[in-house]
């Protein structure tokens, strides 16, 4: 699962979700990812936030779906050239 963590005050975190993970580039990895959008700041998200505390705006994550365990962590913006394959 691909989980882009963010607030909607961070213009970073809408700079990505608008350019970045739009990018066509991408579009071989939309058939090996669930994408989820996590918007930290709703209270319905609190629980998500609590297992998986963020140090800065916006963090992605790869999460495991069968155990929840985090394979890998991003933090802040970055292009969509700037993947690892």
């Amino acid at each position: 699962v691909f989980v882009d963590a963010w607030a909607l005050w961070c213009h970073s975190c809408l700079s990505m979700k608008s350019y970045v993970l739009t990018d066509p580039s991408l579009a071989p990895y939309a058939q090996r990812f669930v994408w989820a959008s996590i918007d930290t700041e709703r209270p319905d998200s609190a629980a998500f936030v609590q297992k998986y505390p963020l140090d800065n705006y916006p963090t992605f994550f790869v999460i495991d779906p069968k155990d929840g365990s985090v394979a890998t962590r991003w933090i802040g913006s970055m292009s969509a050239q700037h993947r690892s394959g």
